[in-house]
C-alpha cells in the first residue's frame, strides 16, 4: 500500500515536468520576432552551463553574501525611483478602474455606479478597499494615488527580493543560485515594469507564497512566542491573498493532498506542520465571510443584472476558435442575456457543444496551448500599460532595443528556471528526495494545482503563472541537487549543450535581429494620470504586447 501511494504522488512531479517543459517551448518562440529564438536559447544555455558547473562550489563568504544583498537592494532601489519619476506608465483596464475606486473609497465616497466593472466583477471590491486603507494613511500626508501606489510596490517588490536572496542562501548555500536572482532582480525587467508601475493583485500574491514557504519551512524551529506571532502573521497574509486572488483555495486542496498521502507515510514531520497548515486553510475560509463584510462596510451591492457567474470564465475558456484566454465576445454574449440566473442557465449545454465541437484532441491540444500561455512571461513587463509610457527624449532614440534585451532576458531567464527545475525535478523523482518533506511535497502539488486550474478549469493568462515563481524557487533551494552529476551524464549534457550553443551562435549571426520599432505619440490617457509632456509607445511587430 505504501509503494501504491508512493506511486501515485509521483504523478504531481511527472505533470509538473511535462508543463514546464511547455513552458520553455512557449518562451523560446516569439511570433511576433522569430529571430529572438536564438539569443533567448543561447542566454539560458550560457545561464544553465555556468550554474552547471559552479553549483556545488562556494566563492563567497557571508559577509560578502550581506555586501551583495543589502548593495543590490539599494541600487534596485535608485534605479525604481529613477523610473517613477522619470519613465511614467499609463494604467489600463482593471487596474485602473481598482485604484481609482479606492481612491474614491478612501475619501469616503462609496459610489459603485460610475461604471458596471464591480457589479460584473465584485471580487474586486475586496482588493480596492485594501488598496483605500493604504490610500488613507497616503492621504494623511498629501501623496498623490500615483506616488502612493508606487510606494507600496517598492516596499513589496524590495522586500519580496530580500526574502527571497535570504532565502536562497540560507537553505541551499547555493552561490550560483543567489548570484542568478541578483542578477535577475537587478537588470531584469521584474523590478522596474508591471510589478512597479502597475499595482494590482499579482505582486501581493507571489509575496505572499514566499512568505506562507518560509513560515512552513521555519516552523519547526521557532520558539512558543514566535509561533504565536508567526501563526497570526500567516494568516492574515492568507486571508489577504484570498480576498485579492480567490484562485489561493487551490491552497486547501493541495494541503488536503498532502495530508491524504503523507500523515500515515511521514507522521512525524506532518504533524509538526499541521498547525500552519490549518491557519492557511482557516485564513481561506474566513475571507469569505470578511469579504461579505467588506462589501457592507463599502456600501456595495451585488447587481445580477450586470454579474458574472463563475462558470462564465470555464465556458469562455473552451472557445474552439479561442485559446483559452479572456474572450470579448463571449463577455458581449453573456451581457446580452438579462440577468446572472440566465447566465448561469446558459452555461452547461453550452459547455458541453464546444467540448463536443472540440473533440478529444482539440481538448488535449487547448489544454496544451493554455499551459503554454500560462507559462510565457514575454506580456509580463508591458501587463496593464500596453507600453505607453512617458521617456525622456534622450532615452526614446534606443527605446526599442532597451524594450526587447529586457524581454529576451526575461524570457531566457525563466527558461533556465522551468530547466533547472526540470532536472530538481527529475533528479528527486530518482532519489525520492521530495517525499522527505510534506513541504517540498506541498510545493509541488500546488504548482500543479495552479497549472490545472488555469489548464483544465480557467480562463488563462500569463500573469497568472507567475505565481509559479516563488514555488519553483523554493523547491529548487530545497530539494537537493548533489547527485545530480551521478544520475546525469555530465559530458552529453555539456556536448548537447555545446552543439547548442554554435548552432544558435551561427543562427544569430546569419540572422540578426531586428530592432527598428517606430514611435507613436499617445497622449491622452496618460495626460488624466500623469499630466505628462512626452509620450511614446512601441507598437511595432517587434515589441511586446
Amino acid at each position: 500500500m505504501k509503494n501504491k501511494k508512493f506511486s501515485l504522488l509521483t504523478i504531481f512531479p511527472i505533470i509538473l515536468v511535462i508543463a514546464l517543459s511547455i513552458g520553455i517551448v512557449a518562451n523560446l518562440f516569439d511570433s511576433a520576432n522569430p529571430n529572438s529564438i536564438s539569443i533567448v536559447l543561447f542566454i539560458s544555455l550560457i545561464m544553465l552551463l555556468t550554474w552547471f558547473f559552479t553549483k556545488d562550489k562556494s566563492f563567497l563568504t557571508e559577509n560578502s553574501i550581506r555586501i551583495i544583498t543589502y548593495s543590490t537592494i539599494l541600487l534596485i532601489l535608485l534605479i525604481q525611483i529613477i523610473v517613477i519619476a522619470y519613465f511614467k506608465a499609463s494604467v489600463y483596464h482593471d487596474p485602473f478602474r481598482v485604484f481609482s475606486q479606492a481612491e474614491l473609497l478612501s475619501r469616503n465616497s462609496f459610489d459603485w455606479s460610475r461604471f458596471t466593472y464591480f457589479y460584473r466583477y465584485p471580487n474586486n471590491v475586496s482588493l480596492a478597499f485594501l488598496m483605500s486603507l493604504w490610500l488613507r494613511v497616503s492621504n494623511i500626508f498629501s501623496i498623490s494615488t500615483n506616488i502612493s501606489l508606487n510606494i507600496l510596490s517598492i516596499i513589496l517588490i524590495d522586500s519580496f527580493i530580500l526574502m527571497m536572496l535570504k532565502t536562497v542562501r540560507k537553505k541551499s548555500k547555493n552561490d550560483a543560485l543567489f548570484i542568478f536572482l541578483t542578477l535577475f532582480f537587478l537588470i531584469g525587467p521584474f523590478s522596474y515594469s508591471y510589478y512597479l508601475q502597475v499595482f494590482y493583485s499579482d505582486l501581493p500574491s507571489m509575496y505572499i507564497l514566499l512568505l506562507t514557504f518560509i513560515v512552513l519551512d521555519n516552523w519547526n524551529t521557532l520558539n512558543k512566542i514566535r509561533r504565536y506571532l508567526y501563526g497570526i502573521l500567516l494568516f492574515f497574509a492568507i486571508l489577504i491573498g484570498q480576498l485579492i486572488k480567490p484562485n489561493l483555495v487551490v491552497f486547501v486542496v493541495a494541503i488536503a493532498i498532502v495530508l491524504l498521502f503523507e500523515f500515515k507515510n511521514n507522521k512525524t514531520l506532518t504533524r509538526q506542520i499541521m498547525i500552519p497548515l490549518s491557519i492557511i486553510c482557516i485564513g481561506i475560509f474566513a475571507a469569505f465571510p470578511v469579504g461579505s463584510e467588506i462589501k457592507t462596510i463599502t456600501h456595495f451591492s451585488n447587481n445580477a443584472r450586470y454579474e458574472m457567474p463563475s462558470s462564465n470564465w470555464i465556458w469562455m475558456s473552451y472557445k474552439p476558435t479561442g485559446h483559452g484566454t479572456y474572450n470579448g465576445a463571449d463577455i458581449k454574449k453573456m451581457n446580452s442575456l438579462p440577468d446572472e440566473k440566465a447566465r448561469q442557465k446558459y452555461f452547461a449545454p453550452h459547455l458541453i457543444e464546444r467540448i463536443k465541437k472540440l473533440g478529444f484532441s482539440g481538448v488535449i491540444k487547448l489544454w496544451v496551448v493554455k499551459a503554454g500561455i500560462l507559462l510565457d512571461t514575454r506580456t509580463i513587463p508591458k501587463s496593464y500599460t500596453g507600453g505607453f509610457i512617458e521617456v525622456p527624449h534622450i532615452y526614446a532614440k534606443f527605446q526599442d532595443f532597451v524594450s526587447i534585451l529586457e524581454s529576451m532576458f526575461y524570457r531566457a531567464s525563466f527558461v533556465f528556471i522551468y530547466m533547472i527545475s526540470i532536472m530538481t525535478l527529475l533528479t528527486s523523482l530518482k532519489t525520492k528526495e521530495y517525499l522527505n518533506s510534506p513541504i517540498n511535497i506541498l510545493a509541488i502539488v500546488l504548482a500543479v494545482g495552479y497549472i490545472a486550474f488555469h489548464t483544465l478549469v480557467w480562463e488563462t493568462e500569463s500573469r497568472y503563472g507567475q505565481v509559479l515563481f516563488p514555488i519553483l524557487i523554493f523547491m529548487d533551494t530545497h530539494l537537493s541537487l548533489s547527485q545530480t552529476i551521478k544520475i546525469m551524464n555530465k559530458n552529453v549534457i555539456v556536448m548537447w549543450s555545446t552543439c547548442g550553443l554554435i548552432i544558435v551562435s551561427l543562427f544569430s549571426f546569419f540572422k540578426p535581429l531586428g530592432v527598428s520599432i517606430p514611435v507613436f505619440l499617445v497622449k491622452r490617457q496618460l495626460l488624466l494620470q500623469h499630466r505628462a509632456a512626452n509620450y511614446q509607445r512601441n507598437t511595432s511587430r517587434n515589441s511586446i504586447n
